[in-house]
């Protein structure tokens, strides 16, 4: 053993040595020193092994990083004449959708053109027709005039029968009415063209207006799609960058610098150098601008969402301004309600009140007469007295409520004879302006009678021909309207008849109503039907007389059309 340990010793010795550890070493700890530099020789050979693989390792990556920089520059060069080919792929739908859209504009314009002159012809064609049919009807007039004229005077021709046209007086005054007539047709022509001319401006202003809303209607359209695809590329975009291309890269896409890999950084941690490169600062320097600039950008994102809330908030409060408001009116308006209502329950208490106090003073009264009592039969007068004053308050408290039934009944039959008082007065206006029409159709029949006298004008020159037509035609037309002039005379004095059964009705219920009140109602209401009753009768004079007069007027026009149908008819 002694031997085992004295070689196991100097063995350490020697290895402690040449590892550089000289102190001191005891028996004791001898196996585990031992142990403790048998693993630390296993953990040094390691290191230098893997310290051997990692060296071979960065350098594969050095060559490999020297032959991936050729792609690296042809893929960066096919991303940027990509997203150029994106560009212009985007341009050219936008204007293909342009053009598309200014064919169909001018298509929709051409159709509503071709629709406008289509309806133009039709109207033109059916404008020929009825002139056409107008010449072949006025040279049958000419023909059948050229005739009777030959019949007449055989022995004169038409030049002669148009010199001696106007001779006579009664010839002069036709001709001036037919001057007048063609004065008054060119003045109604011409406002025709007026009213034709400006229906056609404003027609045209309509479609302006139309092609103007379309156009409106396409570029909103338009920016519309342009907006969708400007949305879509941004959505593309961002799903390219998304976590898939570092800071470093898209710095060199922006400026067009060259920057250091990041694999290239690990490997300068392993120099000695203490010196960074120019392009690594510069990178770092634009770096800390892009920090920056996100800093700020999101500083505004908080301010614009600050904004929103404030703005939020602020709504808020008006609704509940609004709100508050509306509660407000709704109050108020309940409170004018509740003050009527009020009124009202004030002045039965009133009446109640002044009731009360009459059967307190009663009481007091029968109270008074039992403290003074002396004998048994003014006794049993206090007890007959308290038992009627009890009877009679009971009794007035009926009559109260009775009072208060009454009071509801008379304010719903005022308010029902107050509509009808107003119903009665449209209708009495209504039959107002039916009379007024029956006197305005007076001028009608001087009208009928002017048109007479210029028909037997034109039979006084004509001769007997064409005289027995015309004659019979209007008196039929004048029997026509006589009938109806009759008919509406025999309905407005129905109507009339109507009416003054019901002002007559109405004094009737009143007086029915009014028994069952107390003095000052019936009073009032007795004053009412006084004055229902003198409106009445004077709408009753002012309708008989109106009557007589149309009576009287229209006996006379039927005497007067009844002469002429005579006269006529002679």
């Amino acid at each position: 053993m002694g031997y085992e340990t004295e070689s196991i010793y100097k063995s350490l010795r020697s290895t402690l040595d040449e590892l550089g550890y000289h102190q001191a070493l005891s028996f004791d700890s001898l196996y585990l020193v031992k142990a403790l530099v048998a693993d630390l020789i296993q953990t040094t050979q390691s290191l230098k092994h893997y310290k051997e693989l990692s060296q071979k390792t960065l350098s594969k990556c050095n060559e490999l990083e020297v032959g991936l920089q050729p792609y690296k520059e042809d893929n960066a060069r096919l991303v940027q004449e990509c997203n150029r080919l994106h560009k212009k792929l985007i341009a050219q739908k936008d204007n293909h959708e342009d053009a598309q859209k200014e064919l169909k504009f001018k298509l929709r314009q051409s159709e509503s053109e071709k629709e406008s002159l289509e309806f133009n012809t039709g109207e033109l064609t059916a404008r020929l027709a009825d002139v056409e049919k107008e010449c072949l009807k006025k040279n049958q007039r000419i023909h059948e005039l050229q005739n009777v004229i030959l019949k007449r005077h055989p022995h004169r021709n038409l030049t002669s029968s148009k010199s001696t046209w106007g001779g006579k007086g009664d010839s002069a005054v036709t001709f001036e009415s037919k001057l007048k007539a063609s004065t008054s047709l060119d003045s109604t022509v011409h406002l025709l063209k007026q009213a034709d001319s400006n229906t056609k401006a404003l027609r045209g202003e309509v479609k302006e207006l139309q092609q103007r809303l379309d156009n409106k209607e396409y570029v909103i359209d338009n920016l519309q799609t342009k907006l969708n695809t400007r949305n879509t590329e941004i959505t593309r975009l961002t799903s390219l960058l998304e976590g898939g291309r570092p800071v470093a890269a898209v710095i060199q896409d922006h400026t067009g610098d060259t920057v250091t890999h990041p694999t290239c950084i690990q490997s300068q941690m392993f120099c000695t150098c203490n010196d960074k490169p120019a392009a690594a600062q510069a990178q770092g320097c634009r770096f800390t601008c892009l920090e920056q600039r996100n800093s700020q950008l999101e500083k505004k994102l908080k301010e614009c969402l600050r904004r929103q809330h404030d703005a939020m908030q602020h709504a808020l409060r008006l609704s509940d301004k609004n709100k508050m408001l509306e509660v407000r009116l709704k109050s108020v308006e309940q409170s004018k309600d509740s003050e009527k209502a009020s009124k009202d329950m004030t002045e039965l208490q009133n009446k109640i009140s002044s009731l009360t106090k009459l059967i307190e003073d009663l009481r007091k009264e029968n109270q008074n007469q039992q403290n003074q009592g002396r004998y048994t039969g003014t006794k049993t007068k206090t007890s007959f007295t308290t038992s009627k004053s009890e009877r009679e308050s009971v009794q007035l408290r009926e009559k109260v409520e009775d009072y208060k039934i009454l009071e509801k009944d008379l304010m719903s039959e005022i308010d029902r004879l107050e509509r009808e008082n107003s119903l009665q007065k449209t209708y009495i206006t209504e039959l107002e302006y039916k009379l007024l029409q029956c006197l305005n159709s007076k001028e009608d029949l001087e009208r009928a009678v002017k048109v007479k006298d210029a028909l037997r004008r034109d039979a006084k020159e004509q001769g007997g021909g064409g005289v027995g037509g015309t004659v019979t035609s209007t008196t039929c037309d004048t029997e026509h309207r006589f009938e109806g002039l009759i008919k509406e005379r025999d309905h407005y004095q129905k109507e009339y008849a109507f009416i003054v059964d019901k002002l007559t009705a109405i004094p009737l219920r009143t007086h029915t109503v009014s028994r069952e009140l107390p003095l000052n109602n019936l009073s009032n209401l007795i004053l009412e039907r006084d004055e229902y009753q003198r409106q009445s009768e004077s709408l009753q004079h002012v309708s008989d007389n109106r009557s007589d007069t149309v009576h009287c007027e229209l006996k006379r026009r039927l005497s007067d059309q009844g002469q002429e149908i005579s006269n006529l008819k002679h």
